[in-house]
């Protein structure tokens, strides 16, 4: 069996980025944590710092990722609501508290949920006509218990 190989201590890995020159190596590392998901600039910025990169490189790479637009908060926040909407429904001061601690802007937010705001009525107003297979569905129909376990069905 192959002997697993040692990684080596978090301080000294955080040392060896602190020494990288290469703009294109912290490039690197920011697009590999944008592979799972969309993240905010904040996010990117934290993760790149907390790994010990320098921070005129970690500032190049998010200048670099902003023009080719794989950072954008904007789109972030946008994203980050609609998915909230659709999978787990979320109040306006709970999705403001989660994108200040993704480091998205007050303002941003706030112009975001307007919008969204402005465009859930047109919503409601196209999913509140009754289809007539809705219309039919109102319709009860009563059906007949079953009896429990033990219980007689003779009255």
């Amino acid at each position: 069996m192959a002997a697993r190989r040692r990684s080596k201590p978090f301080a000294e890995r955080r040392a060896e980025r602190a020494e990288i020159d290469d703009p294109e190596i912290v490039l690197a590392a920011a697009l590999r944590f944008l592979e799972a998901r969309q993240r905010s600039t904040a996010e990117v910025r934290r993760r790149l710092t907390s790994a010990g990169y320098r921070e005129e490189l970690v500032a190049g790479a998010i200048q670099r990722l902003t023009e080719l637009r794989m950072l954008d908060d904007a789109a972030f926040a946008q994203a980050w609501i609609e998915s909230r909407d659709r999978a787990r429904p979320r109040g306006q001061r709970a999705l403001r508290s989660e994108l200040a601690a993704k480091g998205i802007d007050r303002q941003l937010v706030d112009d975001v949920l307007t919008e969204r705001d402005m465009q859930e009525p047109e919503a409601d107003a196209v999913d509140s006509t009754p289809s007539p297979a809705s219309a039919e569905a109102e319709e009860v129909v009563e059906v007949p218990a079953r009896p429990r376990e033990g219980e007689s069905t003779a009255s």
